[in-house]
């Protein structure tokens, strides 16, 4: 109730009404938290969600899924915006439930080849998982199984593709891996505007177009921009390829291989894998004598669509 001083009367027409928005995203929190430790269903959060961070809190209070309102209101593509930025959050406050890059790697060690498989991380596989998407699988295993088994086993039934070893990296492992050989030279097509949200406030890059010389952090950047790209994940991948091309090139031409090996032994707490570190230095010293010729990078064929 708000009372108009001018005209003495209500300033609502019905006298009394709701509110809503941001207000009451504390009531809702509490009221999701409340429900959620007495029963045992599941629950959609709503009330104030406006940003990625208010997903996350949201799920952190016992809620299965969001519902977003009037931020719709304010911004019709609060939405989309909601779900591209909820990797980048989750990435910032150190909540591993979502896997950016999902690649499958096939090494042939009699040919000394290489093929890899990109798997666009918005890939949809059905209703198992919260969003359906692939990127959601890590951070949905059944009971008794470890994440990565989780989206090693979705790879297999989804795509038929026998995995039998794994590596993960964080964005933060992969920042120190490419600040250890250097950085890497990138030819954009044009310019793109960086942003780095990990650290406070944030710092902003523009580069390109043309070559560039980038450092972990801005590889990294650069490795999960999207808005640049009409075709959103699918155009992301395409700019990875030349990172990766990047990176082969400059420990192939440009490191020897006691550094390679140094590199791969103290980046072994970057990741985590099922690899002894035998074996990755064994792998290390195959891979070396690789060329881009040997390498061959494609897509898991799709199209860019919403599906619901």
């Amino acid at each position: 109730l708000r009372v108009n001083l001018k005209t003495r009367k209500p300033v609502i027409a019905n006298k009394m009404g709701g509110f809503s928005g941001a207000a009451i995203m504390p009531v809702a929190l509490r009221m999701v938290y409340q429900v959620y430790d007495a029963v045992n269903i599941p629950l959609i959060g709503m009330g104030g969600v406006s940003c990625a961070e208010d997903v996350i809190e949201m799920m952190m209070c016992g809620a299965t899924a969001v519902q977003v309102g009037a931020a719709n209101l304010v911004d019709p593509c609060a939405c989309k915006t909601i779900i591209e930025d909820l990797p980048r959050v989750m990435e910032k406050y150190k909540i591993e439930s979502l896997t950016d890059i999902i690649m499958v790697a096939c090494y042939d060690l009699n040919y000394n080849k290489v093929s890899i498989m990109q798997i666009p991380r918005d890939t949809y596989v059905g209703s198992d998982v919260r969003t359906g998407k692939i990127n959601a699988v890590y951070g949905s295993a059944r009971e008794g199984e470890s994440n990565i088994k989780a989206l090693m086993r979705c790879i297999n039934q989804k795509l038929g593709l026998p995995i039998d070893h794994y590596i993960t990296i964080t964005v933060d492992g992969t920042e120190d891996i490419i600040d250890a050989i250097g950085g890497v030279d990138i030819n954009l097509d044009f310019q793109y505007k960086l942003v780095d949200d990990s650290v406070s406030p944030e710092e902003v890059n523009y580069v390109g177009p043309g070559t560039v010389h980038l450092d972990g952090q801005w590889c990294t950047a650069l490795i999960r921009h999207r808005k640049s790209y009409s075709q959103g994940d699918l155009g992301r991948m395409k700019a990875q390829r030349s990172i990766y091309a990047a990176i082969l090139k400059k420990i192939t031409t440009e490191l020897s291989l006691s550094a390679v090996t140094k590199i791969a032994t103290n980046c072994m707490d970057d990741i985590s894998t099922d690899l002894t570190l035998s074996e990755v230095l064994a792998y290390a010293e195959k891979a070396y004598s690789l060329s881009l010729e040997d390498v061959t990078i494609m897509s898991v064929p799709g199209q860019s669509q919403y599906a619901s």
